[in-house]
């Protein structure tokens, strides 16, 4: 296995574990309280598949649930622009504080930082980036000839930039510091045309965690009230310290 394919994986199995930790009948939607233990159940005795780099991710007895990343931001045939920018970044920054550290004195403190402000993220990208990807892992599913009498589509969302606002009854808003899907009517429209394909759909975020019986999303949207998506600015800072000594 290459080392950025076990990186990915090891980035997938920690995904699974976090809902293991964090999942309660009150991330659910659509799901009766049998269905979150049967569900439960599924993720928790879930394995990753022992064929690294093909469909699905994780298996489970009669089932499986296949993982892939969603962003907030432009995206590209290579990926996320600001995933790449910031990378690239990184190591330029790491290259000058190296080059600049291994010219200095003993004693002498090295410093070196540098910024760049958050590429614009937006509502249209995230559902552009859930479609685009939703599309291809069921082309995937489709040829997939194991066992699918279960099948959950895990969708994680890593950026930090977009925040929704759902309007409540007394016309105050409850803010939630992520993308949720729950709250974009549309998508889930959109989403609901595949719920004979999949039967779950989870969303997870290191702030939020969604659980969808795809079935019921004609249910779910009924209770909506007005939403907003708005996305979040800042800048990105790396900054590096060392003495020789």
């Amino acid at each position: 296995m290459s080392r950025n394919l076990k990186k990915q994986k090891n980035k997938e199995w920690e995904c699974i574990q976090n809902i293991q930790r964090k999942m309660k009948i009150e991330n659910c939607f659509g799901i009766s309280q049998e269905e979150f233990k049967e569900i439960k159940q599924w993720i928790n005795n879930a394995n990753p598949n022992e064929k690294n780099s093909h469909f699905p991710d994780f298996l489970f007895e009669n089932g499986f649930i296949e993982h892939f990343a969603i962003t907030s931001s432009l995206e590209n045939k290579k990926g996320a622009k600001q995933k790449m920018e910031s990378v690239i970044l990184e190591q330029k920054s790491e290259k000058i504080f190296t080059e600049q550290f291994e010219k200095s004195r003993i004693g002498e403190i090295t410093n070196y930082s540098v910024s760049k402000n958050f590429e614009e993220h937006s509502h249209n990208n995230i559902v552009k980036s859930i479609k685009k990807n939703w599309e291809k892992h069921i082309e995937s599913s489709k040829k997939y000839i194991g066992n699918k009498e279960h099948s959950i589509f895990l969708m994680e969302y890593m950026d930090h930039h977009l925040h929704t606002a759902v309007e409540k009854d007394d016309g105050c808003h409850k803010i939630y510091h992520t993308y949720r899907i729950t709250a974009d009517l549309d998508l889930l429209k959109w989403l609901y045309k595949f719920n004979d394909e999949i039967e779950y759909l989870i969303l997870y975020h290191e702030e939020s965690l969604e659980i969808i019986k795809m079935d019921a999303i004609m249910n779910i949207i009924q209770d909506k009230k007005k939403v907003l998506f708005a996305p979040i600015f800042g800048l990105e800072n790396h900054r590096y310290i060392g003495a020789k000594i």
